[in-house]
């Protein structure tokens, strides 16, 4: 399932969103949603949802993140999954959920209805919130330290691409602090939670160490 979205990620392989970093959310929340026994189409909803959620993503020229989710619900829909018709609606929920700001589990069952037990429901929260932990973790949790470098210097780019590079300098370590202040109290699932009690203050430190490092990294490649 998450091969086919690969095409849909053309151009996005030197920022942050790119598939590379759609394939880590899949397969470490899968890690996290398996302990859970999910029947198989919630779990192929979650595959489909997460190799989607940043298909065509704008790399920084966004005004706001709701046009990328909106183009990655475009192109999952115009995908042909041959998924049944809830299982489409999972998946969407799964990618819409995705949206910074995010939008309340509340109000999000407020907004999504289709027909399915208790029990899929509790499931189907439970991916959302799997969704959003992982998906934040997509830099900062990834172990192998040249990966995670990779997925930084990434994400500056997508910040060049309306900054300046003094504008990123003189900004960064304030942003990076207000970053992990919020994140300490967003995790949704007991893997996030414990995750951030062992390595949230380590990762603060290591992103604020390098990030100027991947801005003169890529200020380099420019110059050559």
């Amino acid at each position: 399932i998450l091969k086919e979205y690969k095409k849909y990620y053309k151009g996005q392989e030197n920022y942050y969103h790119n598939f590379t970093h759609a394939s880590w959310v899949v397969q470490h929340g899968l890690l996290i949603l398996d302990t859970l026994n999910p029947p198989l189409f919630i779990r192929d909803s979650y595959i489909h949802a997460t190799a989607c959620h940043d298909a065509g993503h704008l790399n920084g020229l966004q005004k706001n993140d709701r046009e990328n989710v909106d183009i990655a619900l475009s192109i999952f829909k115009k995908h042909n999954t041959h998924q049944d018709q809830i299982s489409k609606e999972i998946s969407t929920l799964i990618i819409d959920s995705t949206c910074v700001p995010y939008v309340s589990i509340e109000k999000l069952q407020n907004t999504y209805f289709f027909d399915t037990n208790p029990t899929n429901w509790q499931l189907i929260w439970e991916a959302v919130r799997i969704t959003r932990d992982v998906d934040h973790l997509g830099i900062i949790g990834i172990q192998h330290e040249k990966e995670r470098e990779k997925a930084l210097t990434g994400f500056m780019r997508e910040l060049l691409r309306k900054q300046s590079f003094n504008e990123i300098l003189k900004t960064y370590e304030e942003s990076t602090n207000i970053f992990f202040d919020k994140l300490s109290t967003s995790f949704y699932t007991d893997y996030g939670k414990k995750w951030a009690n062992k390595n949230l203050e380590k990762m603060r430190i290591w992103q604020l160490e390098f990030t100027p490092i991947a801005i003169n990294n890529i200020l380099t490649e420019k110059s050559i």
